[in-house]
């Protein structure tokens, strides 16, 4: 409890005053009597006496009471409660885009600043949440003090990833309801949104392909703005060889820029805008083309039709080997036509079995039947429909399995999706059907290969990982940073050609772009850069005044001191 008038209780010195006052009123009286008989009325005065004594310290009491009352009043006695604090959320937008810069500033930058003034109005025992807003948002504070949260902010750097939304509301909503968004984005979450950042100009590369086939990369590239842009590009290989093209482009509008005729033995395609804009990052597009970048592929054991159907496939590198030594997962696609070796193989590869062993077998079918194909992602461009076979097994249909091909309702070749690998489990004996023999044989097996590699990535997203293991293995970034790659995934934040390094010896290359999504879904306002209004955070502590109260505790403390003085008398 505190007082808005502490020399008020300077006047607690009277309160002994009062008592003295009310003693020294208290006087005996003697009295003689010469009648014995009087004892009678003596004794029932002395009962009275008694009463009143009760009833004077009673008063007394009340006299003090009051008086301490009126004391209490003249000082202003509040009662404060103190305040148990409060707690925010701050989500700040870490993207790709608020790299973009004005003035020679990041909106990443702007964005801190308007968190730093934002702060300024909060007081200081409010509890802060900080989250970074990117494509794997993340609390890096929880319950921090404004101090904490500043540090934390100086060290905070913006990355290349794209902004999950569905992400950032979930992580949002399991932090506080309270919450603040720092973006240069209009985004369509529930809370108060700080908008930083004027409007975006901007031309990028959003994705990029290679047809092997044709020889022909093709890139795709979209203007931001509103108005229609006249801009220049290039493409480039690792040997310095270039071409360039004029484009026009309309305003927020996205077109297909196409180079046939590639070089030749070109393993990286770089393809560049040539216009200043805001956000430079997505302004270059890596295209990995060469032999290092395909997939690889290993066959154990013979077959003379598969061998020439893999390598008329251009998008992958095939071993062909009788013999297999156990080792790390070193092939993408590993094609078994040889038995015994399923336990030799890596836990996480991918497999073709051409000879399922016995206890897959259900049966055989002995006549000359047609085979069909069945599964839609592995029929893609065959136009066929005459191939048989004759003397085939057939494969037990458990429920885990999906037919590929079949012969008399029996599959012949099915799949099977194991967590992170695939399986295939074929009985088809080629020499005993007409397929090698159809033009469609090589298409089949081209998709079979597409299917199982399918997931495999020609480049990287700035936010994804890869796991390679091993402690002799290390990283280089494209910056030059060395990173161990010990037993544990390799996040790849920065753009650019990651290298792993064996013992000073280049063993693969792994390309990271901007994502295709990176600001493509994202709608920007042409307002400038804008804080909303009353955004500001403040609490203080809750203050009751008890005068009120007292003097109406005193005005009773009076009609029962009266009363008590009345019976008194």
């Amino acid at each position: 409890m505190n007082f808005l008038n502490p020399l008020g209780l300077i006047l607690t010195l009277i309160l002994p005053i009062i008592a003295i006052l009310h003693f020294k009123k208290q006087q005996v009286v003697e009295r003689k009597i010469s009648y014995i008989g009087l004892w009678d009325e003596v004794i029932k005065e002395i009962q009275g006496i008694r009463h009143n004594r009760i009833n004077q310290y009673l008063l007394l009491l009340l006299q003090l009471l009051i008086g301490l009352l009126i004391i209490m009043a003249l000082a202003r006695p509040v009662l404060v409660k103190p305040f148990e604090g409060d707690n925010i959320t701050i989500a700040l937008d870490c993207s790709m885009t608020m790299q973009a810069k004005e003035n020679d500033t990041t909106r990443f930058e702007m964005a801190k600043e308007a968190i730093k003034e934002y702060l300024k109005e909060i007081d200081d025992d409010v509890l802060i949440s900080l989250i970074a807003l990117k494509g794997s948002s993340e609390r890096i504070a929880k319950d921090a003090e404004k101090s904490d949260v500043i540090g934390i902010l100086e060290n905070l750097e913006c990355t290349y990833e794209t902004l999950n939304i569905k992400k950032a509301d979930e992580i949002i909503n399991l932090d506080s309801e309270k919450c603040r968004i720092f973006s240069d984005k209009h985004l369509n979450l529930e809370y108060k949104h700080i908008k930083v950042g004027s409007k975006f100009m901007n031309i990028g590369i959003i994705y990029g392909s290679y047809d092997y086939y044709s020889n022909t990369a093709l890139f795709r590239v979209k203007n931001y703005e509103k108005a229609r842009k006249t801009i220049v590009v290039s493409l480039e290989d690792e040997q310095g060889r270039k071409d360039i093209q004029r484009l026009d482009i309309e305003g927020n509008t996205t077109v297909d820029v196409s180079w046939p005729k590639v070089w030749e033995n070109s393993q990286i395609l770089s393809m560049s805008v040539l216009e200043d804009d805001m956000l430079k990052e997505d302004n270059k597009f890596l295209l990995p083309i060469g032999n290092r970048f395909k997939a690889k592929v290993l066959m154990l054991g013979e077959n003379y039709f598969l061998r020439n159907a893999l390598l008329s496939i251009p998008c992958i590198n095939v071993d062909f080997k009788s013999e297999y030594e156990v080792q790390k997962n070193e092939y993408d696609l590993y094609i078994l036509n040889t038995k015994h070796l399923e336990n030799q193989l890596p836990k996480e590869a991918n497999i073709w079995y051409l000879n399922p062993t016995t206890n897959m077998i259900d049966g055989s079918i002995d006549t000359y039947s047609k085979i069909e194909v069945l599964d839609d992602n592995f029929s893609a461009d065959i136009n066929s429909h005459n191939l048989y076979i004759e003397n085939s097994f057939t494969l037990k249909n458990d429920g885990d399995m999906n037919t590929v091909l079949r012969v008399e309702e029996k599959p012949v070749m099915s799949y099977r999706i194991e967590k992170d690998t695939k399986k295939i489990y074929s009985t088809i004996d080629w020499n005993k059907t007409n397929m090698p023999l159809q033009p469609d044989f090589p298409v089949l097996i081209e998709n079979i290969v597409k299917w199982f590699l399918k997931d495999k990535k020609n480049w990287y997203e700035p936010g994804e990982y890869i796991y390679i293991g091993g402690d002799d293995f290390k990283f280089i970034a494209p910056s030059g940073l060395k990173i161990d790659a010990l037993s544990k995934p390799v996040i790849l934040n920065e753009i650019g050609i990651y290298k792993l390094m064996k013992k000073d010896k280049a063993m693969k290359s792994f390309v990271v772009n901007p994502s295709k999504e990176t600001i493509e879904n994202y709608e920007y306002g042409d307002d400038n850069s804008t804080l909303f209004e009353g955004y500001t955070h403040s609490r203080t502590a809750t203050i009751l005044d008890l005068k009120n109260i007292l003097i109406v505790i005193l005005l009773i403390l009076l009609v029962v001191e009266w009363e008590v003085y009345r019976r008194s008398v």
